[in-house]
């Protein structure tokens, strides 16, 4: 582990839920809306954690991050490159409202992979075997690549951690990675949960 990382985490809330219907950042499968539940779990390990969202109102508190509305509408990038260009000498942990089942070890299981030469940590899912882009910690030194991809119009995170240095994982739980995307999915797990 890289003792010398400074962290902030982001929750990523600013997604068009589309699949879903209505916005799965206020699911509450945990007793809160799962924006401020996944905000909580990481807290622990940050010196800060915000929440992305897409516009930012007067009436949100102040750990809300708006997206730079220049970047325009490029989906999760926006709110990596907002949260780097206001804190480019952190680290960021990047965590999805997709993932309800995240654990407290999720996001110590990240941190404690870091190494000095890389610029990214991410779990693989199992069943794509690819990268989980919005559930990974991005390095400072990833802002480089970053910002070339944004110039260039390639704005897929997932793309990027193909390109760059990572150390893959594999998830203590594979459920900490299960997305959940429909409506029918969201109401089973409640159920299940309850």
């Amino acid at each position: 582990m890289n003792v010398s990382e400074k962290y902030m985490g982001l929750v990523l809330a600013g997604g068009q839920s589309t699949r879903m219907g209505r916005d799965k950042s206020l699911l509450n499968y945990h007793g809160q809306p799962q924006r401020d539940y996944v905000r909580h779990l990481l807290l622990p390990y940050c010196d800060d954690v915000f929440i992305a969202v897409k516009n930012k109102s007067s009436e949100d508190p102040a750990w809300f991050m708006a997206d730079d509305p220049s970047l325009g509408d490029i989906g999760p990038m926006a709110g990596l490159l907002t949260a780097f260009h206001r804190y480019p000498q952190h680290a960021w942990i990047i965590a999805g409202c997709d993932y309800p089942l995240i654990h407290p070890r999720t996001f110590s299981t990240l941190i404690n992979a870091v190494t000095s030469a890389s610029q990214a940590v991410a779990f693989t899912n199992p069943e794509t075997h690819r990268a989980e882009p919005l559930l990974t910690v991005y390095l400072p030194s990833v802002l480089p690549v970053l910002e070339a991809r944004y110039a260039n119009g390639r704005f897929s995170l997932q793309e990027l951690l193909g390109e760059v240095a990572v150390v893959n994982l594999e998830a203590e739980d594979n459920r900490w990675l299960q997305s959940i995307d429909t409506p029918e999915q969201a109401e089973k797990l409640i159920k299940s949960l309850s």
